[in-house]
């Protein structure tokens, strides 16, 4: 089981910031298609680079799959619950290091390495871009 706590505390740099108060806010996506664990990675990293939370590195993740033998990206509710294998993968996108993975199906060692490669080398790193250019440009907003 994720335990999204872990992941945040990882990147918190307590012994800068030890008397901040937490202020807890809901956010309500109304339509969850899929990939729920790499969705509450992303929003909490996204969340604490919002709020100017100092942090060693980002925490990004995605959801790559096998469907009908081949390896996919972002799989979708259905192609999820088709019986083949789910992998949620969260990395630091700096050092490339596995911070959380996932398997719930058999896979061969080879079908995992090339599913964890395309993980990282395709959705996860895209995620990191996206996340930094847009918090690259909020910053700008705000500075004038």
């Amino acid at each position: 089981m994720l335990n999204v706590t872990n992941i945040v505390i990882y990147f918190y740099v307590y012994n800068i910031h030890p008397y901040i108060p937490i202020i807890h806010k809901y956010t309500y996506i109304q339509y969850i298609y899929s990939s729920i664990i790499p969705i509450m990675i992303n929003s909490v990293t996204l969340a604490l680079l919002h709020a100017g939370v100092f942090m060693y590195d980002m925490a990004v993740a995605c959801s790559v799959g096998i469907v009908n033998k081949e390896v996919c990206i972002d799989l979708s509710q259905v192609e999820e619950n088709s019986g083949g294998c789910y992998l949620p993968i969260a990395i630091n996108s700096r050092t490339k290091e596995i911070i959380y993975i996932q398997l719930d199906a058999r896979l061969s060692i080879n079908n995992l390495q090339e599913t964890i490669d395309l993980a990282i080398e395709s959705g996860c790193d895209v995620v990191h871009t996206y996340i930094s250019t847009h918090m690259k440009d909020f910053i700008q907003q705000l500075r004038g």
